[in-house]
């Protein structure tokens, strides 16, 4: 008995012990709160997460870096090269430290009086005299990186791109420094549509039209939609829309209109929130005058509050509505408390359905976020639809729903569509999981998140047997703790972060020209385990080639930089987000209000491996 009692005395020392370490080591570690230039940074000494004073570190003051602020005539002369070179290297410069810094913790020193910081073990002054971006007396101290850098930079051809304007101008003109949240882009990474400085470029640009287009023949955008005649397929491209608006101007809020407009008996509504859209207000409002019967259900929270600001509004509207805080709520929090009605679909006469990944929201119906949606003529789907709609408007949400006893593989004039909901039919496991395994060239992906450890499995083995694997995440997502992205990108995966204002909202894959999986469920354990979501799977191969153009041109229109690299969702790193009135990555700060748009800003770029 003593025996055992002095063994646990002993294990809780131990685990004391290890937790005073533990501390410590915490307590030695700072974060780089600000970086405003290559040589100067705050770093958060007393652990407030506030620049105070004295927190101001200086370093390598006998050394030059090429500042954005004092790019002239007398440079060319000082660093030998021409003024186009020492703006992309000024602009360069200022990324690659915010890469190496901006939001990270560092060990802290004071060694012989001198600030030293290590950045995973490295001295940062180390890893800035060698990058090429660092001068001694207007020489390059690391010639070899230096010329490694300079080639970089005459190979890109760079344009400084401004969002707002959607115009592009050569690296000196003053027009385009002078915008607050210019980026630089090479000439074929340029969006479509953006359009030259007239200042600076004049007609020069016409010349080269041509061959541009040949050259960069990918960067041209694919249709948008597709139609067997009873399916049919629809697009966003977030790429070209930098600001969203509430006119609905798509093909996709054009076509919901219609089918609002054309149902003569029933419309049936699932959907996530509302936030105004004018046209699709009115032609629900028009339906409902005219007798069609409308019901709705959608989302609401713990707190009795949806995440779309028009959502109850719409709901009374309405008349015939039903929210997920069921009757059943109160005796079964726990079946609630972290679950939502996250369903996008609409049944039309009971013959027409509508369902993927777009919101009926502004952002979403605007075409400011890229979504695919499917468009399906067939009363057997919407007989299917139907019957989860009833159980939801019956007050049977989330768990408390139940498996639907029929057949739900259905041939639409030679297109084979599946259909499934979460929770009940475990998508992950018995759907998507499966169709990965299948997969014997190639799977890309256009997805918000991917979260779930079973599926970032599958598609770890699809590469390790050779499969092609391709994946594009929103960067809202990017900073999430349980994304995969960055496991996905250790085992050898290709997957970028999305750089654009927008949110790429899609939910798809793309298998081998012959299956594509559209719906509204997030490649996560809640949309799999706990949220009301929709899939379905098409097995066409006109469908699925047409899908795969779209994700390629959305592929080669983002830096294969962000194939490493994470980039903040609300910087001017992110074309357009520093321009659109949206709070992209949900601080509370807008815009010029944003650190991220700031002229000098705080960057979340930060290469994982």
């Amino acid at each position: 008995m003593n025996r055992q009692k002095y063994i646990a005395i002993g294990i809780v020392l131990f685990l004391f012990f290890c937790v005073v370490i533990v501390q410590k080591i915490n307590n030695s570690r700072y974060d780089i709160i600000e970086v405003n230039s290559p040589f100067e940074f705050v770093l958060d000494k007393n652990h407030n997460g506030v620049s105070d004073e004295g927190e101001t570190i200086t370093i390598l003051e006998d050394y030059q870096y090429i500042s954005r602020d004092d790019i002239n005539d007398l440079s060319v002369q000082k660093y030998a090269q021409p003024l186009e070179v020492l703006s992309a290297f000024a602009y360069l410069t200022e990324k690659f430290s915010s890469d190496v810094l901006a939001d990270k913790k560092v060990d802290y020193k004071v060694e012989s009086g001198k600030d030293i910081i290590y950045v995973q073990g490295e001295k940062y002054e180390d890893i800035i005299l060698n990058s090429g971006y660092v001068f001694k007396d207007n020489k390059p101290v690391n010639i070899d990186s230096f010329n490694k850098r300079l080639n970089q930079v005459k190979k890109a051809d760079y344009r400084i791109y401004n969002a707002k304007s959607n115009k592009y101008h050569i690296l000196t003109c003053e027009y385009g420094l002078q915008a607050h949240n210019y980026v630089l882009l090479s000439k074929s990474q340029l969006p479509k549509g953006a359009k030259p400085c007239m200042a600076c470029m004049g007609d020069s640009h016409i010349k080269h039209k041509h061959n541009d287009k040949i050259k960069n023949n990918i960067l041209n955008q694919p249709s948008l939609t597709y139609s067997t005649g009873y399916v049919k397929v629809f697009f966003s491209d977030f790429t070209t829309k930098f600001k969203p608006d509430r006119n609905g101007n798509t093909q996709i809020c054009n076509e919901i209109v219609k089918q609002i407009n054309s149902a003569k008996e029933t419309i049936d509504i699932a959907i996530y929130g509302y936030d105004s859209v004018p046209k699709i207000e009115n032609a629900v409002r028009n339906a409902i005058a005219r007798g069609v019967k409308v019901r709705l259900v959608h989302d609401i929270d713990s707190a009795g509050k949806n995440i779309y600001a028009n959502t109850f509004e719409f709901s009374k509207m309405v008349g015939c509505s039903v929210c997920d805080k069921a009757p059943h709520y109160i005796k079964n929090k726990s079946l609630y408390s972290n679950s939502i009605m996250h369903n996008k679909f609409y049944i039309f006469d009971k013959s027409v359905v509508i369902t993927g990944s777009a919101n009926l929201s502004f952002t979403d119906m605007s075409g400011f976020n890229s979504n695919a949606v499917l468009l399906i003529k067939s009363p057997q789907i919407a007989n299917i639809y139907e019957q989860e709609f009833e159980q939801m408007y019956n007050n049977k949400f989330h768990t408390l729903k139940k498996k639907l006893d029929c057949s739900r593989v259905i041939n639409v004039n030679n297109t084979i569509l599946s259909v499934y909901f979460s929770p009940a039919d475990g998508v992950i496991n018995t759907v998507l999981i499966p169709l990965i395994n299948s997969a014997n060239k190639y799977i890309y992906i256009p997805t918000f998140l991917i979260t779930d450890s079973r599926l970032a499995s599958a598609l770890i083995n699809a590469k390790k047997r050779g499969v092609d694997v391709k994946i594009i995440v929103d960067a809202t997502n990017a900073s999430n703790n349980h994304s995969k992205h960055h496991t996905l990108r250790q085992n050898g995966l290709q997957v970028k972060t999305e750089n654009y204002a927008g949110k790429l909202h899609s939910k798809s894959l793309i298998i081998d020209d012959r299956i594509t999986v559209i719906g509204s469920m997030n490649f996560s354990s809640s949309g799999d385990r706990r949220n009301d979501e929709n899939v379905v799977v098409v097995k066409d191969v006109a469908i699925t080639k047409v899908y795969k153009n779209f994700f390629l041109y959305l592929w080669s229109k983002i830096d294969n930089y962000w194939m490493t690299h994470d980039v903040s969702a609300e910087s001017v790193y992110s074309l357009g987000s520093c321009s659109d009135g949206i709070d992209n990555d949900y601080d509370g700060l807008t815009d010029k209000d944003d650190e991220g748009c700031k002229f000098k800003p705080k960057l979340n770029i930060t290469q994982r491996f």
